[in-house]
């Protein structure tokens, strides 16, 4: 019977040790699940939009006829010297080319600053960016203050890009916000702000990429959605929405091991930001001569490398190594990001048009909720906590209250224990003093002193042999 009790014992604490060592290798694996939730925000925050076209697109022909008159294909002859003519012949030449060898041939003859002179500005491509809140027409605005919107161009190997931004005010930071409830009372119920576009540059195009996206930066890297607008012969009204997809990760420990690079000491604006920053300054140590294929140029007007569509194949193997070292650097994905997925409603061509219409874009609210996901740790602490107690509950019987009863008797033993040694302290001090009473050799009739003295009394229980202290008043008589 006695083996029996010692093997039973033995094989609680074999698995018991076994539950608690899976349960606490699975906390410290800091694992997480994913929580998906749908929601319609009552406040909006206006997103930026970014059109990219190709540079056969892009291309300012008048300004290629006046600074570069002779840069032609070797099978295109001019022949009407007249210059409002000239422009669109040489058009001609390089749109029989082809769009992917025109890009070659950019390549060959400009830099990245020289080739910027000749694209088409948008300045030049935006007429109005119209958001109304001065006007009376209430569209939910957070606050009626002016607004201020501006425009960017800028280059992506092999595309050019046309940024709209409008905030508050000078701040960049300040975005505009839009009550949802409240976006029924605008001219056109639902829209935020509508673009109108300059229609004799807008209708030569064959393809747009039509970015919505997170006004905190530019559509940069390849997980950015787009969607494809076809311009139309005549002026059209596009119809335009979006869906918002909101990630939320954990920062280390977690298994998702997130970073926020919104922050980032050196002035990055999201992971991809970073990624094609360090593309760019690498490439440009390997050679000068070129900046890295499809990376975004914020300052083309000041770069004056080559682009890299071509010459990407003579630096294969370096290229390789470089992305491999600016991977490094963004091995931790973003902490929050925002996806923003466009689609086109419909569009409208103007049947009766005037010489003042032209081609438009309407930036509707979302009418389908946002999309979250957002990660929860799959251990927490107290559930841990919670855990080991029920597997030494059911192993040991282990109980809080039956402990916390335990503790609670030792506290009051050394609460005795404390008072004795204080008593004897205290005696030990006292002697000497009584004897300096009597120096005089005089006999003095002393009054008895009491002192209550605890004595510790042990007793045993039937059930236990813990042992208590337990104080008893004794007079002690010293004469």
């Amino acid at each position: 019977m006695f083996l029996l009790k010692r093997l039973f014992t033995l094989l609680c604490i074999i698995v018991c040790s076994y539950q608690l060592y899976f349960t606490t290798m699975d906390y410290l694996e800091f694992n997480v699940i994913t929580l998906l939730d749908i929601d319609f925000p009552d406040w909006l925050t206006a997103p930026d939009i970014t059109f990219c076209v190709q540079f056969l697109d892009a291309v300012n022909w008048t300004a290629w006829a006046i600074h570069h008159p002779d840069l032609l294909p070797d099978n295109c002859t001019i022949i009407d010297d007249v210059k409002e003519n000239r422009s669109e012949h040489i058009r001609q030449c390089f749109t029989d080319m082809g769009a992917d060898d025109f890009e070659g041939f950019v390549e060959q003859h400009f830099t990245v600053a020289k080739f910027y002179k000749l694209v088409i500005k948008a300045d030049s491509l935006f007429k109005d960016i119209i958001i109304y809140n001065k006007t009376g027409n209430f569209n939910g605005l957070q606050r009626n203050h002016e607004i201020f919107c501006t425009t960017r161009t800028y280059h992506r190997d092999p595309h050019v890009c046309y940024h709209v931004a409008c905030r508050y005010g000078t701040n960049y930071s300040d975005y505009i916000r839009f009550n949802r409830s409240r976006l029924i009372h605008s001219p056109n119920p639902g829209a935020m702000y509508h673009v109108d576009l300059y229609d004799e540059i807008f209708k030569s195009w064959d393809d747009v990429m039509f970015y919505i996206h997170s006004p905190l930066d530019l559509p940069r890297g390849p997980l950015q959605s787009y969607t494809v607008v076809k311009p139309k012969e005549k002026p059209s009204l596009f119809l335009i929405s979006y869906i918002r997809v909101i990630d939320n990760l954990l920062e280390p420990p977690y298994a998702t091991n997130c970073k926020n690079y919104h922050h980032n000491v050196d002035g990055t604006r999201s992971l991809m930001h970073k990624y094609e920053k360090c593309l760019n300054n690498q490439t440009l140590k390997l050679d000068p001569s070129f900046v890295m294929y499809r990376t975004m140029i914020e300052n083309p007007q000041k770069v004056e490398a080559n682009f890299s569509y071509r010459l990407r194949y003579k630096h294969k193997d370096k290229l390789n190594e470089i992305r491999t070292e600016c991977e490094r650097l963004v091995r931790q994905p973003e902490c929050k990001s925002l996806h923003y997925i466009p689609y086109v409603i419909g569009h409208e061509r103007y049947l009766y048009f005037l010489e003042n219409h032209q081609s438009a874009f309407l930036i509707f609210a979302p009418e389908n909720p946002d999309i979250k996901l957002k990660k929860s740790p799959v251990f927490i602490l107290e559930t841990y906590v919670v855990s080991i107690g029920s597997i030494l509950g059911i192993w040991f019987g282990f109980s809080m209250v039956h402990h916390l009863g335990s503790l609670g008797s030792h506290l009051l033993k050394l609460k005795n224990i404390t008072r004795l040694v204080w008593y004897s302290i205290y005696h030990r001090h006292e002697k000497p003093l009584r004897k300096s009473v009597n120096l005089n050799g005089e006999q003095m009739n002393q009054k008895q002193k009491t002192v209550d003295l605890p004595t510790i009394i042990y007793y045993r229980t039937h059930h236990s042999r813990a042992r208590t202290a337990i104080g008893d008043s004794n007079r002690i008589i010293s004469n």
